[in-house]
């Protein structure tokens, strides 16, 4: 089953690609990534599927591609909405029969490969404006993840925060770092238009530029990090897992109601595992309807 995660830039969509493989049973074969911007057009083909000796100019060896490469295991194209259409037919029919050919070669190659995809496009805008394959769209997208922004998540800030200080703090030696809590209603406040990749490089930024500190506070941050934002107070930072638990139980009605009070399409539609959906349901004491309670 193949795989496509989808969400802005910096959400950590290669991590939940890794996740997909380390967790999963081709956990022992390799993992090849490939970014689809990092690559020429015209040389896309080729990595991807490899060619012959002399097949065109420059080829001096035979290659294997990136696609035999990850046999057995699993292959991550990361921004795959910019890929070629030319090369989307390409690929559409190595997901349909498991099959490739090299460049300059006539004999086709089986393999057994799991795409992972990632975009931060939204590929049925590009199907409607007829830069990317609608029949390709649907091969790959068996399972979707969509991982929201960081703006729309900030019960996950402090955690993060305090995971990527942890972090940081191994690497300079001091173990003992925090967050005060004037810096962390500025982590808050911010609306992280970076997402997790941009709170990582802020926490490392204080780090480096505050090598001795044993906490992180507020005048250490970039200037622009949570000023000229709404903020939020002592109280509402009290509220935030009432607030949070407010949410969860808000839209995990609207899906059960959506879905007829099935389970499993109202865990997929959320994003979570069925027994996560189970566990939230008795958590938080919520009876779905009995029309179809899967």
């Amino acid at each position: 089953v193949h795989v496509l995660i989808e969400g802005e830039s910096g959400t950590g969509k290669e991590v939940i690609a890794r996740n997909v493989h380390s967790l999963g049973p081709r956990s022992p074969r390799p993992l090849v990534i490939l970014n689809c911007l990092e690559m020429p057009p015209a040389l896309m083909q080729s990595e991807l599927f490899g060619h012959l000796k002399g097949s065109f100019t420059g080829a001096f060896r035979d290659r294997i591609g990136l696609v035999e490469s990850a046999s057995g295991g699993t292959l991550f194209l990361d921004e795959v909405g910019e890929m070629p259409k030319a090369l989307q037919a390409t690929l559409l029919r190595v997901l349909q029969e498991k099959e490739i050919r090299r460049i300059g070669e006539s004999a086709r190659r089986r393999v057994d490969v799991r795409f992972v995809f990632a975009t931060n496009r939204d590929l049925r805008e590009l199907v409607v404006n007829k830069r990317f394959r609608l029949d390709l769209y649907h091969r790959m997208s068996s399972v979707r993840f969509h991982i929201p922004p960081l703006r729309e998540r900030r019960s996950d800030i402090p955690p993060l925060a305090r995971h990527f200080l942890e972090l940081s703090a191994r690497k300079c030696g001091i173990l003992e770092r925090s967050i005060t809590s004037g810096a962390m209603r500025r982590f808050l406040a911010h609306s992280w238009p970076g997402n997790v990749r941009e709170l990582r490089n802020e926490i490392e930024r204080a780090i480096a530029l505050y090598p001795e500190a044993k906490r992180i506070e507020a005048s250490m941050l970039s200037p622009h990090i949570g000023c000229g934002e709404v903020g939020l107070s002592e109280e509402e930072l009290v509220r935030l897992p009432e607030a949070v638990r407010q949410l969860e139980c808000r839209m995990i009605g609207d899906a059960l109601e959506t879905f007829g009070g099935n389970r499993t399409r109202t865990a997929r539609h959320l994003g979570i595992t069925r027994q996560g959906l189970l566990k939230k349901l008795k958590r938080y004491g919520i009876t779905p309807p009995r029309r179809n309670a899967d």
